[in-house]
């Protein structure tokens, strides 16, 4: 069970075991879901480099409520590591920095999901990396990864380096890859075993044009019910005062009474 959330947003925090594993699927799904059962939330990427692509989605599937600058408030141009690129700009970058801009847009809402940048190592800085801005948030971490051969080895090192952090409220989903290797059967349930105190989801891939609709009817009954569990994992991040932003308990009562 994940620590009472009080009267502030749910907060998911979504990584990766990498760059390309389906991080802004993930919270483009977990949006159309959220949306379809009329639940006040935010999808932010504070950091991102090379270009805006994966922003400006999660901007076109909150209706261009927030602009592209509340969804991602430090832009770099060099599709580098944070760290490479603020240094090429002449820039710095600093996980306080990046808990301000959340704090900002994120205040209001039932839920907050924040999806990080490649995996957990990637620098922001030489001293702090996406594991630093994961532990300060305070939410429950979302890794995600694609099920195929090696994802084993990949999702142990990152929830490994989490744990190293104090980092214990931990969800791994695994996406269906593009083509299916002999060890896509048996991955879930063997993390299953080597992980007993992580829940191990596992989703299939959708169109993401589909997601930019009103509702998640492109989703199968499956998929609903798991990104249902995963929004159910939503914790109260100390970043947020209870008493100024959004319910997650009321929140998650009228998503249950629908």
């Amino acid at each position: 069970m994940m620590k009472d959330a009080g009267n502030g947003p749910g907060v998911l925090f979504v990584t990766g075991t990498g760059t390309g594993v389906g991080k802004t699927v993930l919270v483009l799904m977990l949006g159309a879901y959220l949306k379809s059962m009329g639940a006040r939330y935010r999808l932010l990427k504070p950091v991102s480099t090379g270009g805006r692509s994966d922003p400006n989605r999660l901007m076109r599937q909150q209706g261009r409520q927030v602009s592209i600058d509340d969804i991602n408030p430090l832009f770099f141009s060099l599709p580098a590591a944070p760290w490479v690129a603020a240094c090429v700009e002449g820039r710095t970058l600093a996980v306080t920095e990046i808990l301000d801009a959340v704090k900002r847009s994120g205040a209001g809402v039932d839920y907050l999901v924040v999806e990080g940048v490649g995996g957990v190592m990637v620098p922001f800085n030489k001293n702090e990396c996406v594991l630093d801005l994961a532990q300060r948030l305070d939410g429950t971490c979302v890794v995600v990864a694609q099920n195929k051969l090696g994802v084993m080895n990949e999702v142990l090192l990152s929830v490994r380096a989490m744990r190293s952090k104090g980092l214990h409220r931990i969800v791994v989903v695994l996406f269906d890859p593009t083509r299916r290797d002999e060890s896509y059967r048996g991955n879930a349930s063997y993390l299953r075993i080597l992980l007993p105190k992580v829940e191990i989801l596992t989703l299939k891939r959708v169109n993401v044009n589909e997601l930019y609709r009103d509702t998640c009817n492109s989703l199968d009954v499956i998929s609903k019910k798991t990104l249902a569990r995963l929004t159910g994992f939503a914790s109260f991040s100390p970043l947020f005062n209870r008493t100024e932003v959004g319910g997650l308990n009321s929140a998650k009562k009228r998503l249950k009474s629908r």
